[in-house]
């Protein structure tokens, strides 16, 4: 089995054991706090807390780190940088195909 087979594997094996330790967690805190507050609102207590987390992480992970305008300018600069090495022909074809976009 070549490496990339590998940390494949690893990874898919990760995210199951991953999940399948949030279920055990969540399961063992509604048995603790079912005997505090009752089984429905342990319920709805774990699934809260667990859905307040999932949003934080996704909030965290689409989170910017750069404005717009500095990505729209590092696309322009890249973008004339790839136009500046093509050969003359190529540009005047893809002006004639493409006169709006380009």
């Amino acid at each position: 089995m070549d490496a990339t087979k590998l940390r494949l594997f690893a990874a898919v094996a990760g995210i199951v054991c991953g999940f399948g330790g949030m279920f055990a967690l969540s399961v063992a805190g509604i048995l603790a706090l079912a005997s505090v507050i009752g089984l429905t609102a342990a319920c709805f207590t774990v699934a809260a807390i667990l859905v307040a987390i999932a949003a934080l992480m996704l909030y965290i992970f689409l989170l910017p780190y750069r404005k717009s305008s500095e990505e729209i300018d590092d696309l322009e600069e890249s973008t004339a940088n790839a136009l500046a090495d093509l050969p003359f022909d190529t540009l005047k074809s893809l002006v004639q195909k493409y006169p709006v976009s380009v």
